[in-house]
C-alpha cells in the first residue's frame, strides 16, 4: 500500500509538470528544446509509473526512468539562475494585441 502512496505523489507531480512545460512551451519563455525536453521526460516517468503499478516492483525499481526529468530539472534551474525568461515573445505579443484595429487607416481630418 505505501508504494501505492508513492505513486499518487508521483502522477500528482507528474500533472502539474504537464502543465508546467506546457506553459513554457507555449509562451516560449524558455527555449523550446529545453520543454521538449521536459515533456519527453514526463512521458518516461509516467511509463515508470504505470510499470509500477502493474507489476510487483516498487516505483523505485525503474529509477532511470526518473533519471532525464531529474537532470531536466536541474538544467532547468541553472538555465533561469543565468538566462531567467525570455520576455521578448511575450512583449511582441502584449504590442501586437495593443495596437487598435484602425492603426492602418488614415483618420479623416476635421
Amino acid at each position: 500500500m505505501r508504494e501505492h502512496s508513492t505513486l499518487v505523489g508521483v502522477f500528482a507531480f507528474t500533472l502539474g509538470a504537464l502543465m508546467y512545460y506546457t506553459l513554457l512551451y507555449r509562451a516560449r519563455l524558455v527555449p523550446r528544446w529545453l520543454s521538449v525536453w521536459g515533456l519527453a521526460a514526463l512521458v518516461l516517468m509516467m511509463t515508470a509509473c504505470l510499470l509500477a503499478l502493474f507489476s510487483d516492483n516498487p516505483v523505485t525499481g525503474y529509477t532511470f526512468l526518473f533519471l532525464p526529468i531529474a537532470v531536466q530539472e536541474i538544467v532547468l534551474a541553472i538555465w533561469l539562475l543565468v538566462r531567467g525568461f525570455s520576455l521578448t515573445h511575450l512583449t511582441a505579443q502584449a504590442s501586437a494585441a495593443a495596437q487598435p484595429l484602425h492603426a492602418g487607416r488614415s483618420q479623416p481630418h476635421q
